[in-house]
């Protein structure tokens, strides 16, 4: 399928469509993330508890037992209740740190580009205050006429939840995407 490419991103994705966009910016025509990490995150929020690690390992390592099974909420995904799937899931919650680590030493630039951020907080004030200040930040990077942060104060799997929410918000992206590239075509013939 020929570029250029929306690219749809939701929470370590999120850093990861930026990182792509960094790197391929000619294939790139807008970035549409839903509730999405971002790299200044405080170190010590990144550290596991002794909960989670235990729930980590559980989950790489013990999968093959089905006890993760147990530990999963009703609330996710149905394909993540298989060994091989509970597994990819807890690798990717160990490898999260990792990825924000290398983004921090990496700097990127999505300046030029068309963004809409889904923030999805269900959490105290200070943690969507908090979350806020970090989408704003990627926002006000963006020197594109075409950037919003929606806010919503549901879970941060919103794609499986409220479906129908993400779906809205994506369509008025591409009206917002559309109108955007017929007035630019416009101003090209007058000129």
């Amino acid at each position: 399928i020929p570029g250029p490419y929306i690219l749809i991103g939701h929470s370590i994705g999120g850093l990861h469509v930026r990182s792509f966009t960094n790197k391929f910016p000619e294939d790139i025509l807008g970035l549409f993330l839903i509730d999405p990490s971002h790299e200044d995150i405080p170190e010590d929020s990144q550290k596991p508890t002794l909960f989670q690690s235990l729930f980590y390992y559980t989950m790489t390592d013990l999968y093959w037992t089905g006890i993760p099974f147990y530990g999963i909420s009703e609330r996710l995904d149905p394909t993540y209740r298989n060994s091989k799937n509970i597994r990819t899931y807890g690798n990717e919650y160990k490898g999260i740190a990792l990825s924000i680590k290398e983004f921090k030493t990496n700097p990127y630039d999505i300046s030029k580009f068309p963004i809409y951020i889904i923030s999805a907080q269900s959490d105290t004030e200070n943690i969507e205050l908090f979350y806020r200040k970090l989408f704003e930040k990627v926002i006000d990077h963006s020197e594109h006429p075409i950037k919003k942060l929606i806010e919503y104060k549901l879970p941060h799997n919103i794609h499986l939840s409220d479906s129908d929410i993400v779906i809205k918000d994506l369509k008025l992206f591409l009206n917002e995407l559309s109108n955007y590239k017929a007035s630019e075509s416009v101003n090209i013939i007058k000129n």
